[in-house]
């Protein structure tokens, strides 16, 4: 009798659940709504997991009221054990057709245990920001992942949020390092974007009817400015750069002497998730100068997903059920840069 297993991976934004047969294969997905349990809400949150996991397998032709064997959740917001707590008891209490074992992680599991079997970090660069390194002793380290009103530093949020700062700046003569001339063309991607005429009815969007993924939507106007060479966006991925290789110098004194890549030479596979990775070529300049400027001697290999998370999601939680479900990790990232030791 086939098992099967499930693995979601839930954001701020949208979530994404994989169904697997016991032999690895994938059978269906499904995409559904944020699943942040901060943004959302618990009795939320638990319904849209319900939901999504039901989708994906009607979509792998399974019957939706048969629960899985196990399905690992990879959810943004879920850092702590009480919060994975009130996961696990509420979908076995209140959605016990979903599976008859939940694994709850946090979202940086799923990322890494997608493309780096043997642990190393995950830089994860969507709505929001984290940084998680697991050792191969299995002891952790973590960097930011606070939200927006904290952190989020390299981000998609951070990415409309430099942006549309330095349009408010300049207005506001507070910024001299560009010109009116300079934020023209994102001005106007702004007014089209929030559909407003004056910053003043930007107000409501900062207010009373702020959402953080329309909010951090606007990264997408900033990509395409800076594929076009202008100043702002350019400079604003840049910086967005930085951010991120702050997070690697932050958490590289935790990494174990012992750590190696995938390609077994001594150095730590990172594992980039997150839609802001699609910029790689606007962020490399100012990510490379920040870990040079640290005099960090680290090998490293920034591994991009190609894969969904969901694959880790599910690894992880047959793992911790004693199964290794076959996963081809090498075929879920490319890579988007390398660098060995430095002696």
């Amino acid at each position: 009798m086939t098992t099967y297993y499930g693995g979601i991976d839930g954001g701020a934004s949208k979530s994404i659940a994989y169904i697997f047969d016991d032999a690895g294969k994938l059978l269906g997905s499904a995409e559904g709504s944020a699943t942040n349990q901060w943004l959302v809400g618990l009795d939320e949150c638990l319904k849209r997991l319900d939901e999504v996991v039901a989708a994906a397998k009607v979509n792998a032709g399974l019957d939706p009221n048969v629960p899985l064997s196990i399905c690992g959740m990879s959810l943004s917001g879920a850092d702590n054990p009480e919060s994975k707590k009130n996961l696990v008891d509420g979908m076995a209490t209140r959605y016990a057709r979903a599976s008859e074992k939940t694994f709850i992680c946090t979202d940086t599991y799923g990322g890494l245990y997608t493309a780096a079997k043997n642990g190393g970090i995950v830089l994860i660069s969507g709505t929001g920001s984290n940084c998680h390194l697991v050792n191969p002793d299995g002891s952790e380290a973590n960097v930011g992942g606070w939200g927006h009103m904290i952190g989020d530093e390299g981000s998609g949020y951070s990415v409309a949020h430099g942006a549309l700062k330095i349009v408010f700046d300049v207005e506001d003569n507070l910024e001299a390092k560009f010109s009116r001339d300079d934020i023209k063309w994102i001005r106007h991607q702004m007014n089209e974007y929030f559909d407003v005429a004056k910053r003043t009815d930007m107000l409501k969007h900062l207010y009373s009817d702020f959402d953080k993924t329309k909010f951090a939507g606007f990264a997408g106007r900033v990509v395409a400015g800076a594929n076009e060479g202008d100043k702002v966006c350019t400079h604003v991925f840049r910086h967005v750069g930085v951010d991120l290789a702050r997070h690697i110098v932050a958490i590289a004194p935790s990494i174990s002497p012992s750590m190696t890549t995938s390609e077994g030479w001594s150095g730590v596979d990172i594992v980039c998730t997150g839609s802001v990775w699609k910029s790689w070529d606007h962020l490399h300049d100012g990510f490379l100068a920040t870990i040079d400027a640290a005099d960090l001697k680290l090998g490293f290999r920034l591994l991009k997903l190609t894969a969904s998370p969901a694959v880790g999601a599910a690894y992880v939680a047959t793992a911790d059920a004693g199964i290794e479900m076959p996963v081809d990790f090498s075929a879920n990232a490319v890579l988007l840069y390398e660098r060995k030791p430095i002696a």
